[in-house]
This record gives structure tokens, sequence and C-alpha cells, in this order.
């Protein structure tokens, strides 16, 4: 292979390398895989889960405010605007029952693993 092909096939390799290794997944994400999502006043996914010591967001998708907010005490978010996301860290392992302050019938179920 001549100098001036090499030269040029060699970005070609470094980008192809680096794409691999993007790809590459160890089966872990840096993202957080809890969430929660309030829409048409009502939470999903329903039960929701996340995991001890890690936090968990949650999205309002409604034009109105609404909280997540245990039942237990645990946790609240307070009041969290339309288009609008707070997270929450659940301490323990369990299951915690919650609810929107504002809109009491609004109602779910979080589990919590370790």
């Amino acid at each position: 292979m001549n100098i001036q092909l090499r030269r040029a096939a060699l970005p070609i390799v470094l980008v192809v390398t680096a794409l691999g290794a993007a790809g590459c997944s160890s089966g872990h994400s840096s993202t957080s895989k809890s969430a929660v999502t309030i829409k048409n006043f009502a939470f999903a996914p329903s039960p929701a889960s996340a995991t001890a010591g890690q936090p968990l967001q949650v999205r309002n998708a409604d034009d109105t405010a609404h909280t997540f907010t245990a039942d237990d005490g645990s946790f609240d978010t307070g009041p969290i605007a339309g288009g609008q996301t707070r997270a929450i860290t659940p301490r323990a392992p369990g299951t915690i029952h919650y609810h929107c302050s504002i809109h009491t019938y609004m109602t779910g179920t979080l589990s919590v693993s370790r």
C-alpha cells in the first residue's frame, strides 16, 4: 500500500473504530432507568420502579401543576409545573403508594429495589 493510500485510510479506520466502541454496551446505562411521567392526569408507568439511593425523574407532561407525594411522607416533589421535571431519591427498598396532593384521585405505586 502506498503512503498516500495509508494516510487516507487512517482517518477512516479511526472513525470506524470509535463508532464501534461507542456502539458497544456493557448492559449498564449511565442514565437513570427510573422515570415517571404525569400525562392526562395519570402517572405512568403504573406501577413504577426505582432503585434505592438512585434518583427517580418525575416529568409533568400536562399543562397544569401536579405533585408526586408519598402517602407515607417519605418524599414530596412539591408542585411541578407543566413541562417541568423534578427528582426524588427513594432511600429504602419496599412498596410506596403515592398520589398528587393537588388532584388526590391521581394515585400510583412505586416499587423500590436495592
